[in-house]
């Protein structure tokens, strides 16, 4: 039997989450909706299943049901995405989408997205799948707790001290996630031992109100939706720091309100018939609001403005309606009385859809995002273009001269002839662009080789000795910063230091470019906040700067004269293949640039 006023807590959950997704800036702590639906599963599951006196618990039966629950509409979900990604979005996308959908299906995509960059990547904004990663967290819940309740039962011949064991483990992920959210964010947000102390105030709430039942007071309840309704609304972003032990509070009065049987104002505005069909309608709304965010962003190359945000949130909640109907209450089968076609609901057929789904993200991803099935306008002698499928196989090619030591000039080229340069980059991905840039220059420049060494930042060049070795031999020393502030330790390497500003993103989403019909020399509206001169790249300038006096702007590369930002070619090869990093032909076209500066050629050839 459903109790309505904690199906009007997943209404309020799902309320908090979608406009978070949308308005993250409006709504900084909106992401604890989440929260609040983790500790709602773990009350709804234990109460059902766990919290009892008897050794009746079937696994099988168990998860049978859960997939049945939790199945049908991710698989219909991931077909949609799937079809419409298919027109919609480019090869390296889809290929991401490949596999999100088998992170997904297997309740891993948690996983899949801490090794990709987190939960705060900013390519999460264009994955359809991204939020699958709490789903996963759920399923991995269910599989913990069924099979520790199987444990105890065979070891005990009943299940009396799961909660006493449940108390243990929530404590140490309580303690766990106190340390987690300074020492390791990423997985302190994403992994279920930070996580479980969450479910668990669902499970021992759960424990109270069926062996214990506790009395709630009205006032008590009122504390408790004032806290729930007002924690999200906090003015500073906590993100970052969940779940940290601070939650405690508005979790707690989550389990309050579930295991409330007063009927306080707070409890029949939540047992009102649309919050409770809202709240129903949570699970579809969770699913199909995400794509329905991308999608949109994937058509524009600036985000997308807060009109359309608005409709979009609106067809969000329409889409999640109909989604429930049609898949959770099978009302399309109702309505044609066919109980033959039920059997796409039965775990056989289920396990044979996403069989079919897996199956086709291996194609997807082993075919580079269907590359010549789909773009083979884009290819170049038959070949897909250097660069144009994603960091992993041509920004973080650099990554190979990470902390690489240099010899003494005498002992560096095997090649008498050729004049070496020992050249020392400092900074991030962006930095990465820069070196794939002058191994293009490398190659052009016959009678010039150029020695890489390359680290993430300037702290690490400074922690070990032999990085002050690196430093004595550089002949130029590429820092990357946003203000141009070189540390004062580099003073004494004042005059070969060049300082590269921090270059902006070309834009929000590059995914439009792709379907462009003509892309020759294509260029959009310049958005950048900082400003270049044209031809500046790179100039040698006095300041009141003991610490340098070169500066290398490759921003200004791609700048046109009217306001706009070059992002492909006269043979329309693109710049970028994510709107922030540069292809092979971006770093081309910036080596080009780069040459065609007398100061710079000036600048390398003089050492």
């Amino acid at each position: 039997m459903r109790i309505k006023h904690i199906d009007g807590l997943r209404a309020l959950s799902i309320i908090i989450v979608v406009i978070y997704h949308s308005f993250p800036d409006f709504l900084p702590n909106g992401y604890l909706g989440v929260d609040y639906f983790l500790v709602i599963s773990g009350y709804v599951i234990s109460k059902k299943y766990f919290v009892n006196s008897n050794n009746k618990f079937s696994f099988l039966e168990f998860w049978k049901k859960r997939i049945q629950r939790l199945y049908p509409q991710l698989l219909v979900c991931i077909t949609i995405i799937f079809i419409a990604g298919f027109f919609m979005m480019q090869p390296d996308y889809y290929e991401n989408l490949s596999q999100s959908t088998i992170a997904s299906l297997f309740g891993m995509n948690n996983f899949l997205l801490l090794i990709n960059g987190g939960y705060w990547s900013l390519t999460n904004d264009l994955r359809p799948l991204f939020t699958t990663w709490s789903l996963g967290l759920e399923e991995q819940f269910y599989m913990f707790i069924s099979v520790l309740n199987v444990l105890i039962i065979s070891l005990s011949k009943t299940n009396k001290k799961l909660i006493q064991i449940i108390s243990i483990f929530a404590f140490l992920s309580f303690i766990a996630s106190y340390y987690g959210y300074n020492l390791n964010p990423e997985a302190n947000y994403l992994l279920l031992p930070f996580r479980f102390w969450e479910f668990s105030i669902g499970i021992l709430s759960a424990y109270y109100a069926i062996k214990i039942r506790p009395y709630i007071s009205i006032w008590m309840i009122n504390l408790s939706f004032l806290i729930i309704s007002t924690s999200f609304l906090l003015p500073f972003k906590t993100i970052k720091y969940a779940p940290n032990p601070l939650f405690i509070f508005p979790l707690a009065a989550i389990a309050i309100i579930c295991i409330s049987d007063k009927k306080s104002i707070f409890i029949k505005f939540l047992s009102l018939p649309p919050i409770v069909y809202l709240g129903l309608s949570s699970y579809s709304i969770y699913l199909y609001h995400q794509p329905i965010l991308v999608f949109a962003r994937l058509t524009s190359y600036y985000k997308l403005d807060n009109n359309i945000l608005f409709i979009l949130i609106l067809l969000s909640f329409i889409t999640g309606f109909i989604m429930y109907e049609l898949v959770e209450r099978k009302i399309f089968f109702k309505f044609i009385k066919s109980e033959k076609i039920d059997f796409i609901f039965k775990p056989k057929f289920l396990f044979s859809w996403a069989l079919l789904i897996i199956s086709f993200s291996i194609i997807v991803i082993n075919t580079y995002g269907l590359f010549h099935l789909r773009f083979a306008n884009l290819k170049i002698n038959d070949e897909i273009p250097i660069g144009l499928l994603g960091g992993k196989y041509y920004n973080d090619s650099a990554n190979k001269f990470l902390f690489r030591s240099f010899n003494s000039k005498s002992l560096t080229s095997q090649n008498k002839e050729l004049k070496t340069i020992n050249l020392l980059f400092i900074g991030n991905s962006k930095t990465r662009d820069l070196i794939n840039s002058f191994q293009i220059i490398d190659f052009n420049l016959k009678d010039i080789e150029f020695i890489i060494s390359y680290s993430n930042s300037i702290d690490e060049t400074l922690k070990r000795e032999q990085k002050l070795k690196i430093l004595e031999l550089s002949d130029l020393i590429f820092i990357q910063d946003d203000n141009l502030s070189i540390p004062e330790e580099f003073k004494k390497y004042k005059k070969k230091i060049v300082a590269d500003r921090k270059r902006e993103n070309f834009v929000y989403n590059i995914n439009p470019a792709l379907y462009e019909e003509n892309r020759s020399n294509l260029s959009i509206k310049n958005s950048d906040k900082r400003k270049c001169e044209i031809d500046f790249t790179y100039q040698e300038f006095q300041r009141n700067s003991n610490l340098y006096n070169k500066v290398l702007d490759t921003q200004c590369a791609f700048n046109l004269e009217n306001g706009r930002k070059l992002i492909a070619s006269d043979k329309g090869e693109i710049y970028t293949f994510d709107g922030i990093h540069l292809s092979y032909a971006g770093g081309k076209k910036l080596a080009d640039v780069l040459v065609s500066n007398d100061l710079f050629l000036k600048l390398i050839k003089n050492k």
